[in-house]
């Protein structure tokens, strides 16, 4: 069994072979509710509802829309273009919001086991954070990661796609406090994008997207593989 400490938190299981990510999120939340501060608790749950009257889920790109095109670089210096990319391939496009997130950490550990799936199903596997490029690569090293991770510091992209937020300045403080946030984001440490998913096919369509404000839930690698495979399917 391996063991990672995420949080603080010392979880053993989360790389099970037959556990899905959403049950491996909802053991790290039921260990953060139970051993987190009500103080801790209280503020990310502030922060979600005032995040849920915002509606932002109106404005991202949906199935259908066409992605929006744009260039970064990836963590070790190289650059991505998602047209150029789309030339080769379809494109698994993913938001996280840092090495510093729990949340984040077991979605780039589960992704990792997929990534060959993905790959095989004709899919190239993308991650976009706002953290800067040296941060980056310690995430990278931490989970083996071999997918493209782009920083995106100042989240020109997010902003693009309409997924950034600013966080509550409670639950700012607390997570600053635990996390050392300034590490990562030198410059906009209270904006954060959301952790959306989308499949884009080689038009530049997206075909499949997952949109939750809750940055408690990912998108299943299980679904974003059997819409490659229907893409597959459909080129044939």
């Amino acid at each position: 069994m391996k063991y990672i400490v995420i949080g603080f938190i010392l979880i053993g299981k989360l790389l099970g072979a037959d556990s899905t990510l959403k049950s491996q999120l909802d053991e790290y939340n039921a260990l953060f509710q139970k051993q987190g501060s009500s103080e801790a608790v209280r503020a990310v749950e502030d922060d979600l509802k005032e995040r849920h009257t915002l509606k932002m889920e109106q404005n991202i790109p949906k199935v259908g829309d066409k992605a929006i095109e744009f260039t970064l670089k990836t963590i070790n210096g190289e650059t991505f273009d998602l047209k150029d990319a789309l030339r080769q391939s379809p494109v698994v496009l993913f938001w996280y919001r840092g090495g510093w997130c729990p949340y984040c950490n077991i979605q780039l550990a589960y992704y990792q086991q997929y990534h060959q799936a993905i790959k095989n199903a004709g899919g190239r596997l993308v991650g976009i954070a706002p953290e800067i490029q040296s941060m980056g690569r310690v995430t990278q090293q931490d989970h083996a990661i071999d997918f493209d991770l782009l920083s995106d510091t100042d989240n020109a992209v997010a902003k693009q796609y309409h997924l950034v937020y600013t966080v509550q300045p409670k639950l700012l403080s607390l997570m600053d406090e635990r996390f050392g946030l300034d590490d990562y984001y030198p410059s906009h440490k209270q904006e954060l994008p959301l952790t959306v998913a989308f499949v884009i096919d080689q038009s530049g369509t997206i075909r499949y997207a997952y949109i939750d404000d809750d940055f408690r839930k990912r998108s299943e690698p299980a679904e974003i593989i059997e819409v490659l495979n229907a893409l597959k399917k459909e080129r044939r």
